[in-house]
């Protein structure tokens, strides 16, 4: 028993359990029941913009997001309500999405359309349900491969996931169905309302876009193309109409003539993937695409030049390997043609076209209790680790006699000559050196979880990558401020490995942490042995 304690002694380490540490261990234990209790609160909360609408005067913008939360934002008063757009009896609903959204009847009206097919029109005023609907009947719903609402939300088109592989037109209040695909050997690929809700264009995967009368759903000209239509967008004038390929790699958009499918221009975006959205500003003299990872061109039709958007730190979260949405971004303009908002993770933001520069963000997912939580963790941690430097002894070689016997083992060098009573054991400089990397890289893996945790949302439940970025955030910090010899071999690997949160600091610094403390001055020190000359005796 007396040889254990010279032997923590020697170390320069005394295990004690006294008030401050009971104080701290229920400290974390709240600190960590609170922070789950803000993880599940934010498992219904919206964190994934894949809509976006905005009515005739520009006051009002709505967002679907992936969750199926539809959330309205008034202007200049602030007012915002929400609703969930899947239907509650419908069960292949459950954690449905917004495929459609758009305001109707000059902007009083709003009517969404969900992953399962529930149709759904509110009042903006009253803020009460006026219409629903199921897509298909009782037993045989109609979950849509796409869907299109009219501007003036009186109509919905879809196409089915069905192996008839049709497209539907429905009357919003009514609930019925107004016309449907009489053809069924060719697959719609997409569909898309002109912005005066006359003409219906829908694409086929046999290379072709068949313009319909809006209204009825009647044939009124075919228009031959070069690729399956993806995406669709219609000019404001419905002299012209845009698509995109399934191109994964160097998609091309092509515009061509609503009336002689003559060809108009063609937008190469070479830094984009495949495109998932088309928008034509209010005066059909810019287009805007958006890619699945998140990406932005505007292009002018004119010109035909292009200009990728800088959507700046939002675009980092795609790094992150959490189970992306069909749509991971919306964009569309507003009443003014240099008014473009755009959704992408965790931001809805409203752009300049002219200036390219962000003018305002109407709402983010990044939220302030991400940073409380990193500090109080990181505040936490501080403590505990200044509670265990309080508890060493002074970095001084004891006398011989105070020493436990060396055990001989293969794998440590052979033992140094002794050094005087009273030699100093301060640390190398590269043992510092890890104590400074090791804080640091702490406080942003606690700091880049919190972010990757609050900005997923609900999803975090079932990754756990988050959560051990910030058990190595703490790890290191404890070890880094504390100054402790013990196990900083397994915080560098620990640091390491982090790499799979796509923590490149952590990674970068475990590695130049692991090499520092191979060199022989830092093995001396961690091994208990002097490395400097010995302190002259105090009197």
């Amino acid at each position: 028993m007396q040889a254990s304690s010279q032997s923590h002694t020697a170390s320069g380490w005394r295990p004690r359990f006294g008030i401050a540490h009971l104080a701290l261990s229920i400290a974390l234990c709240a600190l960590v029941l609170a922070f789950g209790r803000a993880v599940a609160r934010s498992w219904l909360a919206p964190f994934h913009p894949e809509q976006l609408a905005v009515d005739e005067e520009g006051t009002t913008v709505a967002c679907g997001f992936a969750n199926g939360t539809v959330k309205l934002w008034r202007r200049p008063v602030g007012r915002t309500f929400s609703f969930h757009a899947p239907s509650t009896e419908d069960h292949v609903e459950y954690g449905g999405t917004v495929a459609a959204l758009r305001f109707g009847d000059q902007g009083r009206h709003l009517v969404s359309v969900s992953s399962g097919g529930a149709v759904k029109a509110w009042d903006v005023e009253s803020e009460d349900r006026i219409s629903t609907f199921q897509l298909g009947h009782f037993l045989a719903f109609e979950r849509p491969q796409a869907a299109a609402i009219s501007p003036s939300g009186r109509l919905v088109a879809s196409l089915s996931e069905s192996p008839q592989s049709r497209w539907y037109l429905h009357d919003v209040l009514a609930g019925t169905q107004v016309a449907a695909s009489q053809q069924q050997d060719d697959e719609p690929t997409a569909i898309a309302f002109s912005p005066d809700s006359a003409v219906l264009a829908v694409g086929y995967q046999a290379e072709r876009i068949e313009l319909l009368d809006g209204e009825q759903g009647t044939p009124i000209r075919t228009l031959p193309t070069d690729a399956a239509p993806a995406v669709l967008a219609i000019s404001p004038d419905s002299r012209m109409v845009a698509f995109a390929d399934r191109s994964d790699s160097n998609p091309k958009v092509r515009i061509v003539d609503a009336d002689t499918a003559g060809h108009v221009a063609d937008l190469k975006h070479a830094s984009l993937n495949s495109i998932v959205a088309l928008a034509f500003s209010s005066d059909g003299s810019t287009l805007a695409a958006c890619d699945d990872a998140g990406r932005v061109m505007i292009s002018n039709v004119a010109r035909q030049t292009s200009e990728r958007l800088p959507l700046g730190a939002g675009r980092l979260m795609h790094v992150f390997p959490v189970v992306r949405s069909p749509r991971p971004a919306a964009v569309t303009f507003g009443a003014q043609p240099d008014k473009l908002l755009t959704g992408h993770f965790g931001r809805i933001v409203r752009w300049s076209v002219a200036s390219m520069q962000r003018e305002e963000v109407i709402w983010s997912r990044l939220r302030m209790q991400a940073f409380l939580f990193a500090a109080a963790f990181i505040l936490w941690c501080s403590t505990w680790a200044l509670l265990i430097r309080r508890h060493e002894q002074p970095r001084t070689l004891p006398a011989p006699s105070e020493l436990e016997a060396p055990r001989q083992d293969a794998t440590e060098p052979q033992a140094v000559e002794a050094a005087p009573v009273g030699a100093d054991l301060r640390p190398p400089s590269a043992v510092r050196g890890c104590w400074i990397m090791m804080a640091g890289g702490g406080i942003v893996a606690i700091l880049a979880s919190m972010a990757w945790i609050f900005e997923i949302g609900g999803w975090c439940i079932f990754l756990p990558g988050p959560y051990y970025g910030i058990l190595v955030g703490m790890a290191a910090t404890i070890r880094g401020v504390s100054q402790s010899r013990r196990g900083l071999h397994a915080v560098c690997w620990m640091q390491t490995s982090n790499l799979v949160n796509c923590d490149i600091v952590n990674f970068v610094l475990g590695i130049i942490s692991r090499s520092l403390l191979q060199t022989p001055a830092a093995q001396q020190y961690l091994a208990g042995r002097p490395s400097a000359e010995p302190r002259p005796p105090q009197e």
